[in-house]
């Protein structure tokens, strides 16, 4: 994880500006901020447009309240946090239903247009709560391209993890969650019976009692522990 001078570093070095907007006041993983609404009212009129990314959290209630009678418009990327996995969890849909109705519905409806990254998602969005916005609109995500010195970086890996010089890695990048499918990957992976492949998962973990299950598979002989 980036600490947040590393996270300011980096957005300075690429021409960005990272604005703390209000002060953060106790509200769990909500993340109000009190003065945030006036600030992008303000800010709105530099720009031509705004993006909002993610749902379920203050900002893009802001960006309703702000915004909506504003000639700026804004754009929503869900990014795949209306996708009715969740509908399996009661609690959780409850509580994502009532936010709903009282929110993000128009959160939704007020945008310009809701982006979507993949045909799936986009596909799949309607089947939580219904599709209440004007527009959609599917934007693939790019990529940059990868840097001229490929075998220096390569050499820099497997000098760090000689290990796996002359292996072939199977890499999963991204949120090791349930949702995501992890361990169904890992199963997966363990019933080819390819050892001279390696799986590598990074990312934040979010699992309740991932450790605790992997190295029961582990010992089972299901996984093999990583490097």
């Amino acid at each position: 994880m980036r600490g947040a001078a590393d996270v300011a570093g980096w957005a300075r070095a690429g021409g960005l500006e990272i604005v703390a907007a209000g002060r953060k006041e106790a509200y769990g993983g909500y993340g109000f901020r009190t003065g945030f609404v006036a600030w992008l009212r303000a800010e709105a009129r530099r720009h031509d447009a705004i993006f909002v990314h993610g749902l379920w959290q203050y900002h893009g209630a802001a960006a309703w309240l702000a915004l909506s009678s504003r000639d700026t418009p804004y754009y929503l990327f869900p990014h795949g946090m209306l996708d009715p996995w969740f509908a399996g969890d009661r609690r959780r849909h409850l509580k994502k239903r009532l936010y709903w109705e009282a929110i993000e519905k128009q959160v939704t409806r007020g945008a310009r247009a809701v982006l979507f990254t993949s045909e799936a998602e986009m596909a799949r969005a309607p089947q939580s709560f219904g599709a209440p916005w004007r527009r959609q609109e599917l934007v693939e995500l790019g990529i940059a391209e990868p840097a001229a010195e490929i075998e220096a970086q390569r050499e820099a890996f497997l000098g760090r993890f000689p290990q796996l010089r002359g292996r072939r890695v199977v890499l999963f990048l991204g949120r090791l969650d349930r949702k995501k499918g992890c361990e169904l990957l890992v199963r997966a992976f363990a019933s080819m019976n390819r050892p001279e492949w390696d799986l590598v998962l990074a990312g934040l973990a979010r699992m309740r009692g991932i450790a605790r299950s992997w190295r029961g598979w582990a010992a089972s002989g299901c996984i093999t522990p990583g490097c």
